[in-house]
């Protein structure tokens, strides 16, 4: 009745098919103890959250969000603020956000106190709302668990007419952060120092949604950082070239997810690492693949699962 179809790095369950007649039934169910409400609009009215829902899911691409969820904010726990844009793979997602909405973004999160979870997903040209925000400044910032955004993640401002980049800032993210997933428009300056003063993060997911390869870059984990990340995943990183933990860094790390960085040549010494129980390296350098399998094999031959595999025609 239950097929799982993906697990995240941690082993929970991201998504399942389940039957028909069930679906209907947890639907039913869900609605009833006002568990979970998909907030649409169909023409011009839009349909609105009840006072205690827990969980919402917003379909609509309107400027203003405030209305979807006027009903839920006191009760809300999760939100899943849509998908913007579009792209090859996903055609017909929505219009980009307009300005309007970064300010009903704000307006929303200032109002839901126990939100713990929040998902953006924004595609094409649509531009995450979320980069300019300071999340100590809301009610949930010392409530939220988990935070997933993809996109544009431009790090960039306009200064006198100037584009200059603006420096990741630890306010962007809730102090007590269990899962982060982000996707950075570009980094010019490791975002590593920054995130890993999120003591209580346990999975990181972190990827590149600009496909163009950038100047080289490097990730850098001091001693004592991430004291409790057990799960770490780097994805399509094009210009990622080394990532460097110092020994003390990630003390409990468990897996290790490294796909389509394909200019990344150096990995750490994961011998300091003694928790590792899974390596993954798909799709990587053909040097660092030959090492890791050669001379610096002794990185891995500590941890019990180890995957590397290379495309030859992948990069």
């Amino acid at each position: 009745m239950i097929q799982v179809v993906e697990r995240n790095l941690s082993g929970s369950i991201e998504y399942c098919r389940i039957h028909d007649l069930l679906r209907d039934l947890a639907i039913e169910k869900a609605k009833e103890n006002n568990f979970l409400q998909i907030i649409s609009n169909r023409g011009d009215t839009c349909s609105n959250s009840s006072p205690m829902v827990r969980r919402a899911a917003l379909l609509c691409h309107r400027e203003d969000i405030m209305p979807y969820t006027a009903g839920a904010k006191e009760g809300l726990q999760g939100f899943d603020g849509g998908r913007w844009g579009s792209s090859p793979t996903r055609p017909g997602g929505g219009s980009a956000p307009a300005p309007k909405y970064k300010e009903s973004f704000c307006n929303f999160l200032s109002e839901v106190p126990h939100l713990t979870t929040l998902c953006m997903k924004f595609y094409g040209a649509a531009e995450v709302p979320y980069e300019r925000l300071d999340m100590s400044s809301f009610p949930c910032y010392n409530q939220m668990k988990t935070l997933e955004v993809v996109g544009k993640w431009n790090n960039y401002e306009c200064i006198g007419g100037v584009n200059q980049y603006k420096a990741l800032d630890i306010r962007l993210f809730p102090i007590h952060l269990i899962e982060l997933k982000i996707s950075l428009y570009d980094f010019e300056e490791d975002p590593m120092p920054v995130i890993e003063k999120l003591k209580n993060l346990r999975l990181l997911e972190l990827s590149a949604s600009d496909s163009r390869k950038q100047q080289k870059k490097k990730l850098c984990c001091s001693a004592g950082g991430f004291p409790r990340l057990e799960y770490l995943q780097l994805r399509e990183l094009k210009s990622l070239e080394e990532w460097n933990v110092e020994k003390g860094g990630m003390p409990l790390l468990k897996d290790i997810f490294i796909y389509i960085c394909y200019d990344l040549v150096t990995v750490p010494e994961l011998q300091h690492m003694t928790k590792l129980n899974k390596f993954t390296l798909w799709n990587g350098h053909e040097s660092l693949v030959e090492r890791l399998q050669g001379e610096e094999s002794y990185k891995l031959k500590h941890i019990p699962s180890i995957d590397i595999q290379f495309v030859q025609d992948a990069c």
